[in-house]
């Protein structure tokens, strides 16, 4: 059971995170699977209450029902703050629905 709205990736189309009533917040690309998160992070004695994703930096920003406030670095994505053109997003998310679709 989701927690908060999702939040999509800008550095990516096909990424999201989202924060559940359990304690966990999922890191899902739909190009990787669809079916299970790429990392998941597990809080024992807090919930998380919302996650965004930076416009700046490959980070995720996690908000707790005790009021923390958590910066999680994204390894293995760029700094840079070049984003995908609409043409290029829109091409990656066709692609990864395509392969989901024929497996």
């Amino acid at each position: 059971q989701l927690a908060c709205p999702l939040d999509l990736g800008c550095h990516s189309v096909t990424m999201f995170a989202s924060a559940s009533n359990d304690g966990r917040v999922d890191l899902w690309d739909i190009s990787i699977s669809p079916m299970d998160p790429i990392a998941t992070r597990k809080y024992v004695g807090r919930k998380p209450t919302s996650v965004l994703f930076s416009k700046n930096s490959p980070a995720l920003i996690i908000g707790d029902n005790m009021g923390n406030v958590e910066v999680v670095r994204l390894d293995g994505h760029s700094d840079s703050n070049i984003l995908p053109s609409e043409e290029d997003s829109k091409e990656r998310l066709i692609h990864a629905l395509d392969m989901q679709n024929h497996e």
